[in-house]
């Protein structure tokens, strides 16, 4: 039986995986073959490293720090989506728009807390099996087109 706290760190681990496998169905179902180049190109979905660091902190003790990259990421998305929308409520439209034009540092504030969670993981004797993962998942998310900003972190 779970904690209150377990099962809401829990909770908002699935939600995140959820949301991953949800993004990426497009690319799976708008490709026919399972060949190497299509592999390649699927592990550089950012979709992939959001499940990766949903699976690593699934299995792994609970780390409130995890959450903070999850959640900036879910707050950029949303704030997009409510920018992209038009809203008719002129002060969250006006915050919205302010929070997609300054992503880059919001992605930035993500990147490093990313970073920071490496070192925490062999601090808190994660097994060596989820800092091996860690360690993919900063290589795949830092190596990645889609997050320029996040290699200048």
């Amino acid at each position: 039986i779970l904690s209150g706290s377990r099962s809401s760190y829990i909770g908002a681990l699935f939600c995140s995986a959820s949301v991953s496998g949800m993004r990426l169905r497009v690319p799976l179902v708008t490709s026919g073959a399972w060949t190497e180049a299509f592999f390649i190109q699927f592990v550089r979905e950012c979709a992939v490293h959001d499940l990766l660091f949903a699976f690593v902190f699934l299995v792994s003790s609970q780390m409130s720090i995890a959450l903070i990259p999850l959640s900036l990421h879910a707050f950029l998305r949303s704030s997009k989506f409510l920018a992209d929308v038009r809203v008719d409520f002129p002060p969250i439209q006006t915050f919205c728009e302010s929070v997609v034009q300054r992503s880059g540092e919001v992605h930035r504030l993500a990147a490093l807390i990313e970073a920071l969670l490496m070192p925490t993981l062999i601090v808190v004797r994660a097994h060596l099996l989820l800092i091996f993962l860690y360690y993919r998942f900063l290589t795949f998310r830092y190596q990645s087109a889609e997050n320029a900003p996040l290699r200048q972190a």
